[in-house]
């Protein structure tokens, strides 16, 4: 569950720890799995040399503790947590830094942040071998609609992004939250028994010359903002802020899966995007 947190450490000081596991969120393990192979099968072979030589031979971006890495440190280094996210109040539609991300705190100062210590030709290799693993999990995030949105109840109580909004999904008795749903509940639901990487392959394979063009184009804050635009259309759409949870039936995680597979691909032609310029 997402919460602000007001420390605030210097990533250059993080990034030259030594890091220990922790639990892991945010479009669950397999979600940021899928995105890093659409990102990896897209690289130039300038990059895919220069991210072998950062995460060492035979490691490949998809790999969970390359993935998922931002996510399992995060217990170690709680400063990081407001990394994964940006709070743009579903009721408006721009971003604003000094309202949104004050200090730098949001995945979205923090993508722009770690591309200038991945692209760096003086920075440590083990600086920009994190910058590249924070990289990978940031832009798998911003995606998913929720690490870019949140509501208030009609009290003006924060639902932190879906964390506080309890709700059914499908015919389960017991509730869940509607960011977890959109972390896991409905990818999980429609991969069934897949493996992540051969669900990567299905969406790779759906993702066309002029779409991959069209979702190049555009700055990290844009994209931050499609997806806040999304949370606004389709997630919260018909679930209620107040009183009993809304029950997700048939129809609504349909229209999910369609969101969660393109914004899965759009990340991963983003991401390749971004590593393919940073690591020239």
């Amino acid at each position: 569950m997402r919460r602000k947190l007001v420390t605030r450490v210097c990533a250059c000081v993080l990034i030259t720890q030594v890091c220990s596991p922790a639990p892991a969120w945010a479009w669950g393990k397999q979600g940021h799995r899928i995105v890093g192979h659409i990102a990896e099968s897209r690289l130039t072979p300038e990059a895919r040399a220069a991210v072998a030589k950062l995460l060492g031979e035979g490691k490949h971006l998809s790999d969970d503790d390359v993935a998922n890495w931002a996510d399992h440190i995060r217990g170690e280094f709680p400063e990081t947590f407001n990394w994964h996210f940006v709070d743009i109040p579903v009721e408006t539609g721009d971003y604003v830094r000094g309202r949104d991300c004050k200090y730098g705190e949001c995945v979205i100062e923090r993508i722009e942040r770690f591309k200038k210590v991945l692209a760096s030709k003086t920075a440590r290799a083990n600086d920009r071998q994190r910058a590249l693993k924070f990289l990978v999990h940031f832009v798998g995030d911003m995606h998913q609609p929720l690490h870019c949105a949140e509501r208030r109840d009609s009290k003006g109580v924060p639902d932190q992004g879906g964390n506080l909004c309890i709700v059914h999904f499908q015919d389960e008795t017991n509730t869940t939250n509607l960011h977890k749903v959109w972390d896991t509940q409905i990818i999980e639901h429609f991969m069934g028994e897949t493996d992540p990487l051969s669900y990567a392959e299905k969406l790779r394979e759906q993702i066309t010359v002029p779409k991959a063009a069209a979702w190049k184009a555009g700055s990290v804050e844009d994209w931050a903002i499609e997806s806040h635009r999304l949370a606004k259309s389709h997630v919260y759409a018909g679930v209620a802020a107040d009183g009993p949870p809304t029950r997700l039936g048939p129809e609504y995680v349909a229209r999910g899966r369609e969101v969660t597979d393109e914004q899965l691909a759009r990340a991963g032609v983003r991401l390749s995007e971004i590593l393919n310029e940073s690591l020239k």
